[in-house]
């Protein structure tokens, strides 16, 4: 039987004009270093970027925190957006319900001095017509060589962020900016892919599904084993294009990533043979196929929601997972971040 469920994802290009700043003495073209900070009360929420899924957060508990985004980012054309979704049973925000999502840069040469570029902005009010309030900044142009300061020869477009219910029956709210911010980060891969094929009744059989999930379920397979027999140097080779792109990203020397990865998966490895951990089954019946909206990437998932790639400990409570997330293209899966 067919278990997909569809990420709720989408990317959308689009093209600015270039403003008139050359962008000589601008921080885009120094090695920028963009992260998002996040800031959640009461409710539960998805961050996307370019129509990636980047952070997921389910508790009703306050957060604060920050993550790095330049393997998500690319020169030109980007877009953030954010899915919130209410606790209460009867799909209802709390009137304290607040997310603010802001994306920021700092330069290679000062990490500590984070500018501003844009956010995003979501709580609870409501308007006399009892619809949300878009409180979100509106259209602005800003100079990335003066602290992204608002001018009219910047080199920076930010769009007006729009605001509307996305699913009336569980109460979700969709919030999303389009940003134009030339930099010296490249085009990653994911945004180029082929469209994976339909798994509606009419367009794919069960039998037709579970071989197509299996070609993607062969992947994680083959991860699985590596690490049950400690092989893990067998399996590399498959994160070639995420190594590489994440080394280009954070301006790592080449084969960084690879060697912090290979590090990590060989410690896995050995927990799973000195009995400290214990491997999750990989089998169809608990696991999910996740398309994202862009349908050109997916990942397996299990039906908790957990990774598929997941060892429990066994002397004591908690797990260790190993996320895999692939383009398709050419008929084929490529394991990309």
């Amino acid at each position: 039987m067919k278990k997909v469920f569809l990420i709720t994802l989408i990317i959308v290009i689009f093209i600015f004009p270039m403003q008139g700043s050359s962008m000589e003495n601008s921080i885009l073209n120094k090695q920028p270093y963009f992260t998002l900070k996040i800031k959640s009360q009461n409710i539960g929420f998805y961050i996307i970027v370019n129509g990636a899924d980047v952070f997921e957060y389910f508790s009703s508990d306050n957060l604060v925190t920050e993550l790095p985004i330049n393997h998500w980012f690319t020169s030109g054309s980007n877009k953030l957006e954010v899915i919130a979704k209410p606790f209460s049973p009867n799909k209802v925000f709390n009137k304290k319900s607040q997310l603010l999502v802001t994306l920021l840069v700092a330069g290679a040469d000062n990490l500590g001095e984070k500018l501003v570029v844009s956010d995003i902005y979501f709580d609870a009010e409501l308007n006399d017509e009892g619809r949300f309030k878009n409180k979100n900044t509106k259209s602005v142009t800003l100079d990335s060589e003066n602290k992204f300061l608002a001018s009219n020869k910047g080199d920076v477009v930010i769009k007006s962020a729009s605001l509307r219910v996305y699913n009336e029956e569980k109460g979700f709210v969709r919030i999303n900016r389009e940003l134009y911010l030339p930099s010296i980060l490249p085009r990653w891969s994911f945004l180029d892919g082929d469209q994976i094929p339909s798994f509606s009744e009419e367009d794919m059989s069960d039998k037709e599904f579970d071989v197509f999930q299996e070609s993607l379920l062969s992947h994680y397979r083959k991860l699985f084993d590596a690490i049950k027999q400690n092989k893990i140097d067998d399996v590399m080779y498959m994160f070639e294009e995420r190594n590489r792109e994440t080394d280009q990203a954070f301006y790592y020397e080449p084969g960084t990533t690879e060697r912090k990865l290979r590090e990590g998966l060989k410690d896995a490895a050995r927990d799973e043979a000195a009995g400290e951990t214990k491997l999750l089954p990989i089998d169809p019946e608990y696991l999910e196929f996740g398309v994202f909206e862009s349908n050109t990437m997916a990942r397996l998932k299990r039906t908790d929601d957990s990774r598929a790639i997941a060892q429990n400990f066994t002397k004591f409570p908690g797990s260790q997972s190993f996320d895999l997330i692939f383009r398709y293209k050419n008929g084929k899966w490529i394991l990309t971040r």
